[in-house]
């Protein structure tokens, strides 16, 4: 089982203001290896594959971090996604604000593989793709959206790939900015169709306070 400790501390000590290097790089551990099952290969990942995104809220910056965890309840095994916040203050130093909140229950063997997440720009939102086998044989990719403090801002994920016959999946996404009133994302996941594709997805954000709405744009492949 794996520790998940350094992808937000890393990102922690490097937006920390300047007082608060004089003390040292703050550690925080947001998971351990603990009662993290089943056994087995390939049951439990433990607490690994964090994904890190970066976001200001009002006047506060927090650094927020989704991961696979196999440290759930029974019914959600073999694992689901997770996801912390850390606020960032120069004085004080790092503080958990959202401890290891469970945002995904998903059925499969797969429930919720490969999380990336993707700072919204000028926003305290992040973009939010993985993969899961949720309700069918194979692994599609979806996205959905997420508050600074680890809350959904979309009422449901959205299925970002096309092929419900094969697998889709191993994603990751970019913020590309804005364009006529929306937010603007690239999105990308590997196809089996063929032997193998890898394919890019257009996302669109519309953002109302602590909601959103995610819309895709094209899907095409691209290798």
């Amino acid at each position: 089982m794996t520790t998940l400790t350094r992808a937000s501390l890393a990102a922690a000590a490097m937006l920390l203001s300047t007082p608060a290097f004089a003390a040292g790089p703050s550690v925080i551990r947001l998971a351990d290896g603990l009662n993290a099952g089943p056994a087995g290969d390939n049951n439990g990942p433990g607490a690994e594959q964090p994904s890190v995104a970066y976001m200001v809220h009002g006047a506060d910056k927090y650094v927020v971090t989704v991961w696979m965890s196999s440290q759930v309840q029974t019914r959600d095994r073999p694992y689901q996604c997770k996801c912390s916040s850390v606020k960032l203050d120069p004085l004080a130093g790092p503080q958990v604000m959202a401890n290891a909140v469970q945002i995904t229950s998903n059925n499969g063997d797969r429930p919720c593989n490969h999380p990336k997440l993707a700072t919204i720009e000028g926003t305290d939102k992040s973009v939010l793709v993985y993969g899961s086998n949720d309700n069918q044989a194979n692994v599609q990719t979806y996205a959905e959206v997420l508050n600074y403090d680890c809350s959904r801002a979309t009422a449901d994920r959205t299925r970002i790939s096309q092929d419900a016959n094969t697998n889709e999946g191993a994603p990751d996404v970019a913020f590309n900015g804005m364009r006529a009133g929306k937010y603007v994302l690239t999105a990308g996941y590997l196809s089996a169709t063929n032997n193998g594709q890898s394919r890019a997805t257009g996302l669109e954000v519309e953002i109302t306070g602590t909601n959103a709405t995610l819309t895709t744009t094209y899907n095409r492949n691209i290798v």
